[in-house]
């Protein structure tokens, strides 16, 4: 179903706050790239207060399930794309909101790993 990369494990789920960061509007191609996106994001996570103080209690994982086009959907612009969990611009119409109502399948997907919190990472054009 995805691809799964751990990029730190610091204790088992149970004792540890479990991270999964999801991929959406990234092709094939493109993996490299979201994994590089979200070390980046990861690291400036971690160095910013109070997480800088509590990395160690976290356990963060990737979960890359490729597109066929890159980037999400823009309405406003008249882009639309088939991505994986459908995000899109302009929920709640405002620009900056980005959201899913496919929670269904991104729940499903996000299952292949245990998790306390996601974060939905995702390529656009802008």
């Amino acid at each position: 179903m995805g691809e799964l990369v751990t990029l730190s494990e610091n204790a088992p789920p149970a004792q540890a706050v479990d991270l999964l960061v999801l991929a959406d509007g990234y092709t094939g191609a493109e993996r490299d790239k979201f994994v590089a996106d979200a070390k980046r994001l990861v690291a400036l996570m971690f160095a910013t207060p109070p997480y800088d103080r509590h990395a160690h209690d976290f356990n963060v994982r990737l979960l890359f399930v490729p597109t066929a086009q890159s980037g999400i959907s823009n309405p406003r612009k008249g882009v639309w794309h088939e991505s994986v969990y459908g995000l899109s611009f302009n929920a709640f119409d405002s620009d900056r909101y980005v959201l899913t109502l496919q929670d269904r399948k991104l729940r499903e997907l996000a299952a292949q790993a245990p998790y306390d919190a996601l974060i939905l990472l995702f390529t656009c054009e802008l």
